[in-house]
């Protein structure tokens, strides 16, 4: 395997990791609005359904009822429970009280959508392995009930079975449908899902791309603007240059030259002070000839100079 190939499939990894840490990042986010939303709106079911089934003496479905949740509050209410914890706690609840129904009403539609709800959002929100494992755990626990009914250890099961079909059969075919809609939900949400992966991956990376490409648009665009300042700051210095040049050509006179020499740079090249150093004839002097400023015309007038070689700036630049 070449090194490029190798740094193609790291690539396509680290691109596959990042999309499932974004979809477990958006599990995360819904598993505390669902279980946080269930448990404030069933608490009045809860509380409700409670007394009403005390009062009429129906104990274990009172039972179930509470229990069931309990343990959605306990995985509402935990911030630090473990994700897999907090879903468990989803389904747990959800499957007390579809079998809880099942065993002590009857199979009834309520039992259904409570055990296929369960194994939906256990593919949804654990993935596809997750969804198979509840949904055969239903399946097993729906078709106990069925063989149970059948030895008549829970007659209260019997459905409503048509004329000349017995009542296990009902319930057999009514399990067997059961199991065969919730195995085709579960392998569309499995097809769906990594199709649903690589398209957020996708979208990420064309996200990411665009950024990209802006960044380098905007460097690009700065490197432009500055280039365009820069030439028009040397055109602008090249004018003044010109304009200088032409104006000092007009004078011979070496005093007059360099005060007008000071003045025009300080004016085209927008300097604060300029000033203009000769040498004197030992050629170990450097004297202020002309200057701009009134600090630097004062520095005149007390006959300024710096010497060859010395710290300063000047003596810098005539010493080397």
């Amino acid at each position: 395997m070449s090194e490029e190939q190798i740094t193609n499939d790291k690539n396509e990894r680290d691109a596959a990791e990042g999309a499932e840490r974004t979809v477990f990042s958006w599990r995360q986010k819904l598993i505390d609005r669902v279980l946080k939303i269930l448990a404030l709106v069933l608490l009045p079911v809860a509380v409700g359904s409670a007394y009403t089934l005390s009062k009429a003496g129906d104990i274990g479905l009172t039972s179930v009822v509470l229990v069931a949740y309990l343990v959605l509050v306990i995985s509402a209410l935990i911030p630090r429970l473990p994700y897999r914890w907090r879903v468990g706690g989803l389904l747990t609840a959800l499957f007390i009280l579809g079998a809880g129904d099942l065993l002590l009403l009857g199979w009834e539609m309520n039992v259904h959508l409570m055990l296929m709800t369960a194994s939906v959002l256990a593919i949804i929100f654990g993935g596809s392995r997750d969804g198979y494992i509840t949904l055969g755990c239903v399946s097993v626990t729906l078709l106990a009930f069925v063989i149970a009914e059948r030895l008549g250890v829970f007659p209260a099961l019997a459905g409503q079975a048509r004329p000349g079909i017995p009542g296990w059969v009902t319930l057999l075919s009514e399990w067997a449908l059961f199991t065969i809609l919730g195995g085709v939900i579960l392998a569309s949400l499995d097809y769906l899902y990594p199709r649903m992966t690589r398209t957020i991956d996708y979208l990420q990376d064309c996200v990411q791309g665009i950024k990209t490409e802006r960044d380098e648009l905007q460097e690009r665009l700065e490197m432009l603007q500055a280039s365009n300042l820069n030439f028009q700051r040397r055109a602008m210095y090249l004018e003044a240059s010109l304009e200088v040049s032409q104006v000092l050509s007009t004078l011979f006179e070496v005093e007059p030259l360099l005060d007008r020499a000071v003045n025009l740079i300080t004016q085209h090249f927008g300097f604060y002070h300029t000033g203009i150093f000769l040498m004197d004839d030992t050629g170990e002097w450097a004297v202020l000839r002309a200057a701009s400023s009134a600090g630097g015309r004062r520095m005149l007038t007390k006959g300024h100079r710096l010497r060859r070689g010395s710290d300063s700036m000047v003596g810098w630049v005539v010493e080397h």
